[in-house]
């Protein structure tokens, strides 16, 4: 079964997608067996995309019948100089421009970590 993994990057509101000619998708793709799931993501980004990344946490896996997808919360340090910079932000309001399912789901799950980590912070101060 094909490794696929992907970064979910979420800033001020909006998930950093990549635009295609089908719609928006998050960074990331097939994954070498072997290969740490973190550096591949860095180094996609750096060499497609233009960015460093910083890789935080695992959100979750989804499957399809052909591949495995890991998804991975995290955020974009520095657009890298003299490269094509590809992400585009996207509105956490129009997920439904994400052209797979499974992605729509895996930044749906980020987003309910993201908020119950927000209230769970907003508590200890209690």
């Amino acid at each position: 079964m094909k490794q696929a993994v992907y970064l979910i990057a979420v800033t001020n509101g909006c998930l950093n997608v990549l635009q295609t000619e089908s719609g928006c998708v998050l960074p990331g793709g097939e994954c070498a067996a072997g290969e740490p799931h973190e550096i591949f993501l860095m180094r996609h980004c750096m060499d497609l995309d233009g960015y460093v990344i910083s890789v935080e946490d695992f959100v979750c896996e989804q499957r399809t019948e052909t591949t495995v997808e890991y998804y991975y919360g995290g955020s974009l340090i520095e657009a890298i100089s003299g490269q094509v910079h590809r992400f585009t932000e996207l509105p956490v309001t129009q997920l439904q421009r994400l052209t797979s399912p499974t992605q729509r789901l895996a930044v749906e799950d980020c987003l309910l970590m993201m908020r119950a980590d927000a209230h769970g912070s907003e508590d200890e101060g209690l």
